[in-house]
């Protein structure tokens, strides 16, 4: 037995922007080696669901809509036939990576599947949140084309198609936003021109394009852009041009637009500045102290820790700034919440950002793994060894010796982000690194999520006696807040809407911007200390509108989670933000699901979510406004269903006094 087989398991690698290409551990896969257009359409389908499952009904009902559930059940099992023999071309283990069971069919490779479309939201959804220009250029990169484009007349492909699109104009409108704002004008305008292709009518940008033209001086492009912009629209939706259009033409024509030319030519010359960190002066201290000993020689691990929202990539993102005014050079990778099930997944995008930087260290890296890096054009052959987990120390000392190449000419930053999220394997490679790290000027840098009384969360059980120093970020103070919503605010901030955010965002940094951007200073929800009864201001009718991006995160939890505990977690949500367990006991007992020990394991799910904590008997939600978006989630038959439940059971004393107390807020 070799390498390879022993403890790397089959890629499943499937492209379905702009082409449909599928691809066993590097090898690709012709199209009509998967017999039949429906197998083909099957593995489509699957591949491009969340966690690559789907109901079995709904398959049939895609693919079969006119047969009866018998014919369809047998056209279902020959196209799964079909696929399972395409795969067997390529590995020995591929009958079990398609299954069936009553409920379900889904994709299930030990090392995972990966897929475009999951690559490219991730890039873009990280990109779009963070203003982060990186993440915006990968997902551009990654954008092939439209979603399955030969199949654009199959009607379960069409949502998809128009999501994706509208998401990539998304990236394509605020990068050009960006590279404006850094005076890359060239770059601006391409991405606008590719946002045009996709939209000829999107007017906003056809506004960018006049805007780019005046302040490069070719005034006459400008007016030639407004030419097409108005028989556009003429064309397709039979409107003129909006007004703010027509007063970016004006301003061309007066010249308005030509002093900023040269200040763009100015700001071209000069990096994107990186705004002043807030708030995180011990933790900078910390950083500029591990930076200068890199640059003296001598390694070390640094572990930021904390809640999401709180701060860990902005103290990252500050790390590599002062990184690159010192000359040092890092590295990066990353885990993502539906990307943890990849074996050494943040490595092998760290090890590709290495080899995008530094060619030359190809062959230097196990080729065991670097075939599971994209781009990858060294040695891949395995190295033999019938020992498994001699094959395992053989594939980490290997490892350790290419970044030992790696940092032989000059010291390095290795930073792997939402450790948490890795692998079991990627978690031990890592501990074996920092464990022999002895030689290697480098400096370890991870990101983890805090649990509530576990700061390292699993990380932390490969690091016992290791060295490291832990920078454990907390809330920021009020005046910190102050400072970062001034610091954001274009033309000011009132007191009272400060305020007002730091209590709705218990000092979330992340969760403060969100919902400064989002919601004007007249319609910001009151929070409980601004005399309201409830937080926020919830009631059995009513819910507060959650900003996209935390919206997205929380759905992102729900939505692994079985129907017992989506249906706990309603309950919770109409109780309070407290929720004591006497009363969530009985309400539950009166509802659909009546088992004690349902509930048991129904706990234990959203706490391993991260959605509730535990305080001895009782239980919270993390923030009020991870509850709040749980809460808007809820259809309001539900909701008043679920308050009609929880008041009938306080009304009947079915719970102690202080429970009451504190269950009162449901309403």
């Amino acid at each position: 037995m070799d390498l390879s087989e022993s403890s790397i398991p089959s890629r499943l690698e499937i492209h379905l922007l702009g082409r449909f290409e599928v691809y066993v551990d590097g090898k690709m896969l012709q199209e009509t080696q998967i017999k039949g257009r429906k197998a083909r359409y099957l593995l489509k389908l699957i591949a491009h669901q969340r966690h690559h499952q789907m109901v079995r009904e709904l398959v049939t009902d895609v693919l079969w809509p006119e047969l009866d559930v018998t014919s369809a059940s047998s056209q279902l099992y020959k196209a799964l036939h079909r696929i399972r023999k395409a795969f067997e071309c390529h590995a020995d283990d591929a009958e079990s990576w398609i299954q069936i069971t009553d409920n379900l069919i889904r994709l299930s490779l030990a090392e995972g599947v990966v897929t475009d479309v999951q690559q490219f939201e991730q890039a873009a959804r990280s990109g779009l949140r963070e203003q982060d220009i990186a993440e915006l250029e990968k997902a551009v990169s990654i954008y092939a084309g439209d979603f399955l484009p030969m199949d654009r007349y199959e009607e379960w492909a069409s949502l998809p198609r128009e999501h994706y699109r509208q998401l990539y104009l998304d990236v394509l409108t605020t990068l050009a936003n960006k590279y404006e704002q850094q005076g890359n004008l060239s770059e601006a305008a391409k991405m606008l021109r590719l946002g045009l292709e996709k939209d000829p009518a999107l007017e906003t940008v056809h506004q960018g394009l006049m805007r780019i033209f005046a302040r490069k001086g070719q005034s006459t492009r400008a007016f030639r852009q407004y030419d097409v912009c108005r028989e556009v629209l003429r064309e397709e939706l039979g409107v003129s041009p909006s007004t703010e259009t027509k007063k970016i033409l004006d301003d061309i024509r007066e010249g308005n637009l030509l002093q900023e030319k040269n200040q763009a030519t100015r700001r071209s010359t000069i990096p994107s500045p990186v705004p002043p960190i807030v708030g995180r002066s011990r933790e900078c201290h910390m950083v500029d102290r591990s930076l200068d000993r890199l640059s003296d020689g001598e390694g070390g691990v640094l572990v930021v820790s904390g809640e999401p929202g709180i701060g860990k990539t902005r103290l990252i993102r500050e790390l590599t700034h002062r990184a690159r005014r010192k000359g040092l050079a890092f590295f990066l990778g990353r885990t993502g919440e539906n990307t943890g099930n990849i074996t050494y997944g943040p490595f092998i995008e760290l090890f590709g950002d290495i080899i995008h930087k530094q060619p030359e260290l190809q062959n230097a890296l196990p080729g065991e793994l670097g075939r599971m890096v994209p781009g990858f054009t060294g040695d891949m052959s395995p190295v033999p060894h019938a020992d498994k987990l001699a094959a395992r120390g053989y594939l980490f000392a290997a490892v350790h010796r290419f970044f030992s190449k790696l940092t032989a000419d000059m010291p390095a930053i290795v930073i792997l982000e939402n450790l948490q999220n890795a692998d079991k394997g990627s978690r031990e490679l890592f501990s074996y690194l920092i464990g022999n790290r002895e030689k290697l000027p480098a400096l370890f840098v991870v990101s983890v999520r805090k649990e509530a009384d576990e700061p390292l969360s699993k990380v932390a059980s490969g690091l016992h006696g290791q060295a490291i120093e832990v920078l454990e970020l907390g809330p920021l103070s009020y005046d910190d807040h102050v400072n970062l919503l001034h610091q954001h605010a274009v033309s000011g901030i009132s007191t009272d809407t400060v305020r007002r955010i730091y209590r709705l965002s218990e000092g979330n940094p992340l969760f403060a911007l969100e919902l400064f951007r989002f919601y004007t200073e007249e319609d910001l929800p009151v929070s409980p200390q601004d005399g309201e009864s409830r937080s926020p201001d919830l009631s059995s009718s009513s819910t507060v509108k959650i900003p996209p991006s935390l919206r997205f995160m929380v759905d992102q939890k729900l939505e692994g989670l079985s129907p017992v505990a989506h249906h706990l977690l309603y309950i919770a949500t109409v109780i309070g933000r407290r929720v004591p367990y006497e009363l969530l006991v009985s309400v539950w007992k009166g509802g659909k699901y009546t088992e004690e020990e349902e509930l048991f394991n129904a706990l234990e799910e959203v706490m391993h979510a991260r959605l509730l904590e535990e305080y001895g008997l009782d239980y919270s939600f993390r923030h009020a406004l991870v509850r709040e978006a749980i809460y808007a989630s809820i259809s309001e038959a539900r909701r008043r269903a679920l308050h009609v439940l929880v008041a009938a059971r306080l009304e009947k004393g079915s719970v102690s006094e202080s429970g009451s107390e504190s269950g009162s807020e449901s309403g």
